[in-house]
């Protein structure tokens, strides 16, 4: 068993989905480094939403082994969807979810943005379920490190920001494909 860290991790702020978080990501890295020492802090600072290669915590590889069966199922449902194949794009498994799909499809029935939300509730339902026997440990602190990720990723939303950058999107692609055309009629020439 790793090191404890009861006051520390008592006195970080409750993490809820969906609310403004009260610490942000350098605040909680900084306190880490302090508390924890640089070496976890470090961990923790490479620590992203996208599941890493080669993992630093116990709760961490259960993590990824999860949000790797989520992703996978994602592509499963969408490449069906696009009666597409799905292999190409799918990852090793470490684990068996065999829930996602069917919660997935339910989810993809819902606008994008409520089924994101669902998508991160599931995720954050993992979490609290990985913290079983992690209080006060590293895992705790890695734990709590992707929640914060997920609510910073949440507050961080918001429609008139997607709408510019949906409308930025649109017009570069449309100016690429312009430009592809006036080349290609130009060669003909």
């Amino acid at each position: 068993m790793g090191s404890q860290y009861y006051y520390f991790i008592s006195s970080l702020p409750l993490l809820r989905l969906g609310e403004e978080p009260k610490i942000d990501s350098e605040s909680f890295l900084d306190l880490c480094g302090y508390r924890a020492g640089q070496d976890i802090a470090q961990q923790l600072a490479q620590v992203t939403l996208i599941p890493r290669d080669k993992a630093h915590f116990s709760a961490e590889r259960a993590w990824n082994a999860f949000e790797t069966c989520l992703r996978n199922a994602l592509v499963r449902v969408r490449a069906s969807a696009a009666r597409r194949e799905a292999h190409p794009y799918l990852r090793e498994e470490r684990d068996a979810y065999s829930h996602l799909e069917s919660q997935i499809q339910e989810a993809t029935s819902k606008d994008p943005r409520r089924m994101e939300e669902q998508l991160d509730r599931l995720r954050w339902q993992v979490l609290d379920d990985l913290s079983v026997g992690h209080d006060f440990d590293e895992n705790a602190l890695f734990l709590y490190r992707i929640k914060l990720l997920l609510v910073e990723k949440r507050a961080g939303l918001s429609p008139s920001e997607g709408q510019d950058r949906l409308d930025r999107g649109v017009t570069e692609a449309f100016e690429r494909n312009a430009l592809a055309s006036s080349l290609g009629s130009n060669e003909a020439t």
